[in-house]
C-alpha cells in the first residue's frame, strides 16, 4: 500500500494563502496520501472542517490550542461539538497545556483542557494533545478525566523518556516532527529508539518546525519525508516498514483509511 501521512498540519494558517494548491501538489508528489489539519480555535476549527469537506486527502480536528483559551467565549464547547458532527472530523484538539509560552493563564488552560477531554469522551473521538513544559499537569489531567477511554496522541513530542513511557502505559500514541532531525536533539532521538512502531506517528506541525534540510523556512507537508527518513534510520528499519506501520496506526487511532495514491 505505502504512502505517507502528515498527522498534524495547520493548513488553514495564512502561511499557505498564496500557494495552497501548489502545497498540496508538492505533498502528493512526495507520496503524502493524507493530511490531518488541526483546529486551534473555534474559528480555525470551522476553517479546517471546511477544507476537509472539500479535499479528499484532508481530514480535520476541532479544538482550542492552550495559547488561545484566554479569548474563549462560554459557548466554545457547543461550537466545537456542532463542528464535530462532520464526518471529516477525526479527533478533538489540539488541546493541552503550554507553560513555555504561557500565553494564557494556567488556570484557564487546565479548564479548557478538561472540557475538551470531556467532549472527546462524549463524542467517542481521540484527543490531539499539546504539551510543552507541563508534563506533570498534563499527565494528571489526562488521568483524572479518564482520557485513556478514547485515547489520543501526544503530538510533536518534546518530553523525556519517562513521560513517553507513562503515556505509552496508558495507551497513547506518540508523534514526532521535524525536531528529531536537528543536530542537538539527541534526547529526542533516544525517545524515538524506545517508542514501539505500533504506537508511533509522524507529523510536520507545519508551518512550524521545518526539518533540518529546510530549517528556517516555512514548513509544509511535502517535507515530512525528512522526518520519516530520520525515524526509519533511528529505528534501523526500512522506510517501507515505517510507512506501513504508520498507516496502520492512523487507521487505529483516527479510524480513517487514506486513499491510494
Amino acid at each position: 500500500m505505502g504512502g505517507l501521512v502528515d498527522t498534524h498540519v495547520h493548513l488553514d494558517f495564512p502561511d499557505y494563502r498564496d500557494d495552497f494548491d501548489e502545497v498540496l501538489k508538492r505533498a502528493e508528489k512526495n507520496r503524502v496520501k493524507a493530511m490531518i489539519t488541526i483546529g486551534t480555535s473555534p474559528s480555525s476549527s470551522q476553517e479546517v472542517v471546511h477544507l476537509a469537506s472539500n479535499y479528499s486527502r484532508i481530514w480535520a480536528t476541532v479544538g482550542v490550542h492552550p495559547h488561545d483559551v484566554d479569548k474563549l467565549k462560554d459557548n466554545f464547547i457547543k461550537q466545537l461539538k456542532e463542528l464535530a458532527s462532520s464526518p471529516r472530523v477525526v479527533a478533538v484538539g489540539e488541546t493541552g497545556l503550554d507553560y513555555f509560552r504561557m500565553r494564557s493563564p494556567a488556570r484557564k488552560q487546565k479548564d479548557a483542557f478538561r472540557k475538551q477531554i470531556r467532549l472527546a469522551r462524549e463524542l467517542n473521538l481521540p484527543l490531539v494533545v499539546h504539551c510543552r513544559d507541563a508534563y506533570e499537569d498534563t499527565s494528571r489531567i489526562l488521568d483524572e478525566e479518564q482520557a485513556h477511554q478514547v485515547g489520543g496522541v501526544l503530538h510533536c513530542f518534546s518530553g523525556d523518556l519517562a513521560f513517553a513511557q507513562k503515556a505509552l502505559s496508558k495507551g497513547y500514541f506518540i508523534s514526532f516532527a521535524g525536531p528529531i532531525t536537528y543536530p542537538k536533539s539527541k534526547r529526542l532521538r533516544e525517545v524515538v529508539e524506545e517508542v514501539p512502531l505500533d504506537r508511533m506517528l509522524v507529523e510536520t506541525d507545519a508551518p512550524f518546525l521545518a526539518p533540518q534540510k529546510y530549517r528556517g523556512k516555512r514548513n509544509e507537508p511535502a517535507y515530512i519525508v525528512q522526518s520519516y527518513a530520520e525515524v526509519a534510520r533511528i529505528k534501523g528499519i526500512m522506510h517501507e516498514e515505517l510507512e506501513e506501520s504508520c498507516l496502520i496506526n492512523v487507521k487505529r487511532l483516527f479510524n480513517i483509511l487514506p486513499p491510494r495514491l
